[in-house]
Formats: structure tokens, sequence, C-alpha cells
């Protein structure tokens, strides 16, 4: 095809005028208006992009939609031979290929050949070689509008026939009627009545064009209409035929309404039509859906009937397709297998595809041995496996883990010149996708584009899904990027691996998940530019992934700009937005969120995870927002619609017990009678004690609420027999982590009166208690009580008290547990010997500290991170600068990562005395680290180098430079803020106080 030509001039056609368009095709447009110059290649790609994203998503079945038809402007081709000539000549073998591939509704490889066939056409010019053939152009175009019609793509089709119209090709009425069909088998009445009625004016009548209306409308589940279609078939005077009574008894049956289909079949009868095949097979198949494998027979067994009356061709492959059907419409691999074993004992030959059906149900099941039992039986029978039985067999594999296995079958098709399609491909590249193997993946793409085989948008999603399960997400942005910045291939084909909304929530999640927040914005920025509009799903996947890499904040930016945005709301995102708001302690605008699903009459999923984790969401916002009652209502809803009967059995408790403890946690503060309600209903769903929702209560009560309500319910866990340390151990640390000390000392009292003896755990939860409230002397006093109890301190209970000592500067009794606890016989750990570091390094007795980390190596514990740091910066505070750069050096070599505050201390002591060359030398580790250097650093090597050193230095190393900007840029940030709260900038106000002179003349103005 020709090449695109920019010319400066109004749109060649405009098929009909646009009743809507997207904010990204406004902007496309937009921006080629305003160009006074050529547009660039970028703004030809986005306008290609456009051009075949142009089309709204339609909303029902059988209902108006709205189609966005963009305005061509500013692009078109150069005349080519397409549009001046009725014949050409093309080679004949590339025609038969197109005319198979188009038979079998492959469309992507189909539009290549096509756009390759009329690329090499030439004028039909005297004697036509055998290798030739002189084709109508018509017919090339009606081949190629043949593949859009059997794989059912009626936006393909429809932009056919607009390049068909714009280069003067002849529509006549089998065109028009494959615009039909393709509408039809879509079920788009919107796109039928446009082409029925454009073929009408045209002057084309044709019986089959009545026939795809009716089907289209039957498809749609318009049987209403679908049923005036026929009357006004025969009102205007053509008769009827046998399909048009089929799609209404398919359409029946399939909804279940056997009375109506049987009706049909009378009607057909009264109209002289006799039953076919199909239509008995489709009220066995319906039969078989609802599960009444009796009556499916008793249907199958009439069709036989009609089979053997018609004894031809067409029936026999009618009875194949019906079985086909029914195995297709059975729940279990087994009952699909039964259907294919009653076709061979009526004495039917099965086809391919009935083979292929059921293996394919076997290999989604995982069962292996089954699916390739099938296909030895079908080459015993003589029946070849199709590409489609290959790939249900390499899907079986993949289910199953053996990658190997697959790609050994896909090679296998290939030795017998079984050429396999990009489903078979796509197949394989999936199992090597979740497995996280991109190489493969890769590889499996560049075998494609060997053999032909174009790489679709799918096919790229598995290389994208498979840098992200293999934990690169910035490979697969950079991929991602790849894909989107590929110029289109023509004015009329739209790169097939263009990037869609899933490729970009794919990767964005990724980076999410990663907290790489500016990754995720320049693609956001970058998936806007190609026009790519965001959805639910994408805005979702976002927000969670920020959520698990613990980005709350920025989870709950991107959903307040979402919402401004328009975005349509779906439960599962009114669910992950809940999240995102409690997630950030905004309960209330989570509560909002709820109100907002019930105001807009969105329904709730009642069945499967999503509804549970929905109304798990839905309780915990109620309850943390203080509407109980709204919470109790939600759990109720959840109870009435079977949730917890419907997941028991996949692990342990039932699965709204976060919904309970959620609402039992709130009525504690508000009644705890109706707490012991919502306990009980908890129990009887789980059908027993459930002692871990006891415990976490009496923490609740014990810590934050009531001691009596604790007590109350520690008597029914102590009546059942089940008290134990590990439940007064997590109260104790309950009322720790609140400041409630004397709470704690009694909660472990009551355990000794109880009976319980205190574990270890129990003792470092009460010295714990005393040490994070300073209370030192009962820290140790616990201790020592502990020593005496006969219970063995640990390395954790001499921890708490020599880290109380370091936080209370006193390194010498830090030393002294320090000696106590070897002596005891308890191994002091690494964390030990870091606390007491630290609390030497913090009193200046930094040669003392330096002993400390020597002996800790010389033990053989691991490397400190935390205990080198503080040696660093230790005799960094006391200008050692060559030693804390000795110690800083030898940090590095051990594999450790200094934080830059320590490399700041060791540039700082760089300064008394001068010593330029040890602070640029450190500065230059710094900056290797990539980390950024603060105001304080900068500003101190500045003054140890001097200007001149120290700009020549920021030439260098481009991060220093821009650390140095930024320290500017704040600097100025913070004047600013200074001058806007500075008195002069403010009204002169009286100031308060006693005695005189304090009148508006005597205020205090800081001079500027």
């Amino acid at each position: 095809m020709a090449l695109f030509v920019v010319r400066p001039s109004v749109p060649r056609f405009d098929p009909t005028p646009s009743t809507s368009s997207t904010s990204s095709q406004r902007r496309g447009g937009d921006t080629l208006r305003k160009s006074s110059s050529s547009p660039s290649e970028a703004c030809l790609a986005a306008l290609a992009v456009q051009i075949w994203g142009c089309h709204g998503v339609r909303r029902g079945r059988g209902k108006a939609c709205k189609r966005r038809i963009l305005h061509l402007a500013t692009v078109s081709l150069e005349p080519s031979v397409t549009e001046k000539l009725g014949r050409i000549v093309i080679d004949q073998e590339l025609f038969d290929q197109l005319n198979f591939l188009a038979a079998k509704g492959q469309v992507s490889s189909a539009r290549a050949l096509f756009e390759q066939i009329l690329a090499s056409a030439k004028v039909q010019n005297g004697t036509v070689r055998s290798s030739q053939k002189s084709v109508p152009l018509s017919m090339l175009y009606g081949t190629m509008l043949k593949a859009f019609c059997n794989a059912g793509d009626v936006r393909g089709a429809e932009e056919m026939a607009y390049r068909a119209r714009e280069e003067d090709v002849p529509m006549n009425h089998k065109f028009y009627g494959k615009l039909l069909e393709t509408a039809s088998k879509a079920g788009d009445v919107v796109m039928a009545n446009k082409w029925f009625e454009e073929s009408k004016a045209a002057g084309n009548r044709d019986g089959v064009h009545f026939n795809f209306m009716v089907e289209a409308y039957a498809k749609a589940g318009e049987l209403d209409e679908a049923k005036k279609w026929i009357q006004r078939t025969r009102d205007a005077g053509v008769p009827t035929v046998t399909n048009m009574f089929n799609s209404l008894i398919f359409a029946y049956a399939s909804r279940g309404q056997m009375k109506e289909a049987a009706g049909v079949i009378r009607e057909m009868l009264q109209e002289g039509h006799d039953p076919e095949v199909s239509s008995f097979a489709a009220l066995a198949v319906a039969a078989a859906q609802e599960g009444d494998d009796e009556a499916a027979e008793r249907w199958m067994q009439q069709a036989r009937d009609r089979k053997l009356e018609c004894d031809n061709f067409d029936a026999e492959v009618s009875t194949q397709a019906a079985y086909t059907r029914l195995a297709s419409a059975s729940s279990t691999p087994e009952a699909a297998e039964s259907w294919l074993r009653r076709l061979q004992e009526t004495g039917g030959t099965p086809s391919v595809e009935n083979f292929s059906v059921v293996v394919d149900a076997f290999a989604k099941q995982g069962q292996v041995d089954k699916a390739l039992e099938l296909m030895e039986e079908m080459k015993d029978l003589e029946v070849p496996p199709s590409v489609v039985t290959y790939s249900s067999a390499m899907h079986a594999w993949t289910k199953a883990g053996n990658l190997d296995q697959a790609a050994s079958t896909l090679s296998k098709m290939m030795q017998i010149r079984l050429a396999p399609d990009g489903v078979a491909y796509g197949t394989v590249m999936d199992g090597f996708a979740k497995a996280g193997k991109p190489d493969d993946v890769i590889k499996m793409a560049e075998q494609m584009k060997a053999n032909g085989i174009p790489v679709t948008v799918r096919h790229q999603n598995s290389i994208l899904e498979a840098l992200v399960k293999a934990g690169k997400p910035n490979d697969a942005a950079r991929w991602l990027l790849q894909m989107s910045n590929r110029a289109p291939q023509s004015r009329w084909q739209r790169n097939m691996d263009e990037p869609d909304v899933y490729s970009y929530a794919m990767v964005m999640g990724a980076l999410a998940s990663a907290g790489r927040v500016s990754s995720v914005e320049s693609l956001n920025q970058a998936m806007r530019l190609a026009g790519t509009e965001a959805t639910p799903l994408l805005h979702e996947v976002v927000m969670r992934g920020y959520l698990e890499a613990k980005k709350t904040k920025d989870a709950h930016r991107w959903l307040q700009e979402a919402d401004a945005s328009g975005i349509s709301l779906n439960a599962n995102l009114v669910c992950c937005a809940i999240d995102v708001c409690l997630r950030n302690r905004k309960a209330e605008e989570g509560f909002r969120w709820l109100e907002r699903i019930q105001e807009a009459n969105i329904p709730v999923p009642t069945q499967g995870s999503r509804a549970v984790l929905f109304h798990i969401s839905a309780v915990k916002c109620c309850a943390q927002a203080g509407d109980v009652d709204a919470g109790f209502d939600w759990l109720q809803r959840a109870e009435n619609a079977g949730l917890n009967s419907e997941q028991k059995g996949k692990g342990k408790g039932v699965p709204l017990r976060p919904a309970y403890l959620a609402l039992m946690k709130a009525f504690a503060f508000r009644s705890m009678e109706i707490l012991l309600r919502v306990l009980e209903s908890l129990e009887e769903a789980e059908e027993s004690i459930d002692l871990m929702a006891r415990c976490e209560l009496i923490e609740l009560l014990a810590s934050k609420i009531s001691r009596k309500d604790a007590l109350v319910l520690l008597q029914r866990v102590k009546d059942e027999g089940k008290l134990s340390v590990f439940l007064f151990s997590r109260t104790i640390s309950a009322c720790t982590k609140a400041g409630r000390v004397d709470e704690a000392i009694f909660w472990f009292e009551e355990m000794q009166r109880a009976g319980i003896e205190p574990d270890t755990v129990a003792w470092n939860s009460i010295i714990n208690a005393c040490a994070r409230a300073g209370r030192a002397a009962e820290a140790e006093m616990w201790l020592g009580k502990m020593e005496a109890s006969g219970t063995t301190p640990d390395v954790v209970s001499y921890n708490i008290v020599i880290n109380l000592c370091a936080h209370t500067d006193r390194p010498q009794e830090a030393q002294n547990w320090l000696k106590q606890m070897q002596e005891a016989g308890i191994h002091p750990d690494e964390v030990t010997y870091a606390t007491v570091i630290s609390a030497l390094t913090k009193a200046n007795m930094v040669d003392e500290a330096i002993d400390m980390l020597v002996t800790m190596e010389e033990v053989g514990l691991p490397r400190n991170q935390a205990a080198y740091a503080r040696v660093v910066t230790g005799l960094g505070r006391a200008g050692r600068a060559r030693e804390a750069a000795a110690w800083l050096f030898q940090m590095e070599e051990a594999g450790l990562k200094p934080i830059a505050p320590v490399y700041n201390w060791v540039i700082a002591a760089c300064k008394k005395p001068p010593n330029p060359d040890l602070a640029e030398r450190v500065a230059r580790r710094l900056l290797g680290t990539q980390q950024m250097p603060n105001e304080f650093c900068v500003s101190t090597l500045r003054q140890i180098l001097g200007p001149e050193r120290f700009s020549a230095l920021q030439a260098e190393i481009p991060l220093l430079h821009r650390a140095v900007a930024e320290v500017e840029q704040e600097r100025r940030r913070q004047q600013g803020r200074r001058e806007e709260g500075s008195p002069e900038r403010r009204a002169p106000q009286r100031r308060k106080g006693k005695g005189k002179g304090r009148g508006p003349d005597k205020v205090n103005i800081i001079p500027p």
C-alpha cells in the first residue's frame, strides 16, 4: 500500500458524524489541528492508534451503542492501484492462502497477507500467466471480509467496509451479506440495522439479509424483535428459510425456554419447513446445560432420526457438530467423553472437533495422561489431530508444570507439517510466563516471527508477565515502552502488538509493588499520550501495588486523582478504595465510598472470594467509622448470601472471620452484650471455640477499655479450661504498647493467681513493660525475680535491660549487665554488642566502643551495620577523621552499606584540622552509592574544599550537581515560607500583657 503522505487538507471522507469522542481523541485531534506545520512521526503514530481505538464498547446485549469515528484529518494516502482499477492480477498461490486463512477466521495472518497482495498487485495488461489470477477488486476485499466474518470481528469488518468505500471498491449484495453475517454472529443489532438499511438503499434485495437480521436479534437475546423480523420477511414477499427458525430455537433453548423452542418447531412445520438435525440438537444442548442428560438424549434421538431421513453429508456434519456442542456444555470432562462415546455407539463417525473438545476438557483439568490417550485414539481411528487438539495438549502440559514437554509438543506439530497458530504459541508462552522465564518467552516470539506468524499484544503481554514474575519490573517497563514506540504499519493496519490497557496495568502494578512511584507516573503519562484510557482494573492494580509496598499515601493520592478524573465505579474498585482509606486511617472517607456504591445501585458481589473480601472491607470500614449498626447490616447480608458456608473447608475458620472481629472490636467500646452475641455467632459458624478471637478481645478490653469487661471474657475462657500463658503474655504486651504499665503488672499477677506458670516470654513482657516506661529499677527488679523463680533469663531478657541503660545514658551499667549475662552462661548476640556500643559512643567512650566491636568480631558474631555506624559516627564527632574513615572503609569492605549520615560525619571530621583530600575521597564514595547528600554535607564539603575545587567536583559528578541544585531550591523554599510567616507581612496586632507601653506603636517589626 501507499505510504503516509501529509497534506494540510480537509478529510477525504467522513463515513458517519462523530457522535462522541474520548478525551484522548480530542487531545490528539486538537494537537493536529493546532499544528501549523506537518505533524511529526509521533503525531502520525498517535493518530493511527486513535483510528483503531475509536470504537466505543457496547453495553448490554442488543441495545444501542455509541460508536466513535475519528475524523481522519491531515493524513491521507496517495492514490494507489486499488483506487484506479476494477480488476487486478495477483499471485494465485497467495490468493489461495488468503482464502484458506479467511475460511479459518485467522484475521491477523489474513490481514498481513492481504496487505502483501495489495502491495504486489498489478494492472491486468495482456495475458495472465498460469501462476497468476485475475480477480475483481471486490472479490479480494470480500475474501478479507470473510476472515472478519468467520472471526466475528465486527469492528474489523466495519473498517474494511469504510476502506473499500473510500477506494471505490464496488459493494454488491454479497459484500453487504458478509457485513450482515458478521454483525449477526456477534449479536450486534446496531451494525446489522446499519448495513441492512445501506444495502436496501443501494437497491439490494436478498432473502439472506433478512435471515441475518433474525439471527442478529436472536443472538442479542431480543427474541420478540427476531420474531418480528420473520414477519417482515413474509411481508416483503421473501420466502422464510429454515435457518431463521433455527436461530430462534437455539436462542430459546439456550435460555431454558424449552416450550417456546418447541413452539418454533411447530411453526416451522406450518410454514412447510422440515426441522433439521441442528434444530433438535439445539434443544439437546440446552437440556444438557441444565443437567438433564435424559432429555438431551431424547432430543438427540430425534436428531438422529432426522439424520437417517436425510442421509446426506450435511446431516452427518450437523450431527457431529451437535455432539461437539453437547460435550462443550458438559460440566466435567468425564461427561464430555460420554457424549463422544454415545456418538460412536449410534454408529456416528467422530470428527476432529468431537475429539478436540474432549481432549480440551481433560487438559483444562490437568489430566494429561487422559488427554494424550484420546490423541492416540484419534490416530488409531485415522482422525488427524488439529492445531486445536495439540493446543489443548500443550495447555495440559503447561498446567501440569511440564513446560519442556509443552515446547516439545509444539516442535512435534511443526515436524508433521501442522503449522501452529498464534493460539498454540500463546499457550506455551503463557506457561513460561507464569513460571517467570522471560528468555524462553522471547525466544518463542522470535520463532513466531521467523515462521511468519504475527506476534500480537497477547504474546507481548506474556513477555511482560514473564519479566514481572522474574522480578524485573524495570525491564518490563522498557519492553512496554518499546512496544508503544513502534510506528503503525499502515493507515488501516494498526500494530497488532501495540500495548493495551492490560499491558500497562500489569507493568504499572509491578512497579507500584516495588515502590517505584516515579516510574509508575511516567508510564501513566506514556499511556495517556498513546490514547489508552485507564480502566477500573488498572486503578485497582496500581493501588493494591502501592499498599503492598507500604506506600499508603501514594495509594491514597492515586485514588483521589482517579476519582477526580471521573472513573466508572464497580464493586472491586470500591473495595480497593475502602482498603486504601482504611490503611490511611481515613475510615470516614471509606464510608463515603461505600455509600456511593449504594447510591449508584452498583451490584455487590455475592459469590466467591471477591464477595468475601468486599463484605469484610465494608464491615471494617463501618466499624472504624463508628457506624457499627451499618457494619452489622453488612455482616448479616454476607451471612444471608451464604458466604461462610460457600467457602467452608477452604481454610481455617470461616472466610468472614475478619469481619466478625472488626465488628466485635467496635462493639467493645459500645456494648459488651452485643459483643458477646457476635462472638457466639462467629463460634457457631466455626463450630468451635475461637480462642484467638477471645484473646484479641481480652487484649483490647484490658489495654484500652475496661479491666472489668476483660475479666468477664477471661472467666468464660477459664470456664472452658482454655487459660494459657500465651493469652496472658499477649495481654501484657498489649497493655505495654498502650503505655499502661500498672495494668500490665496486674495481668501478670493475675496469671500467677490463676495458677499459670509464667514462661520466658511472659517474664520478658513484664520486664519490657517497665523498661519502655523508663522505670529502670522495676525492670531490673523483675529480671531479678525471674532469676529467683527458677526461670532462666534468655538473651532477650538481658537485651531489654541493656537497651534501657543505653537510652538512659548509663554506659557503665550496660557493660555490667553484659558481664553478668556472660557469667550466667548466656551468649550475647550482635544486638547486645551493638546496644552496648551505642551506649558507649553516646557517652563519648569511643575507644571502649572500638574494643567492644573488636570483641564482637573475635567471638565470631556477624558484623553488625548499626555497631559499625556507631563507631564511625563516634569517631567523627570526636574529630578523629582518619580513624573514622578507616572504619568506614572497613565497613564497606565487609559488605555493609553505610547510610548517608555516616559519610556525613566523616566529612565533617575533616573540617578541623582541614583535610580536603580525605573529605573528597569520602564524598566520592558517598556519591558512588547513589545516595543524595543533604544540605549539611554539601555546605561542609564546600567549606573544606574551597569554592574552586568544589565547583570542579560538582562539574565532574552529576549527582553532586543535582544535590546542590536541590539544596538551593529547598533553601529558597524555606526562605519564602519564613517571609510569608514574618510579622512584616501581617497586619500589626496589639500584644497581650500587663503594664504600659504595649500598644500597637510598640510592635516589634523584624527588618527585612
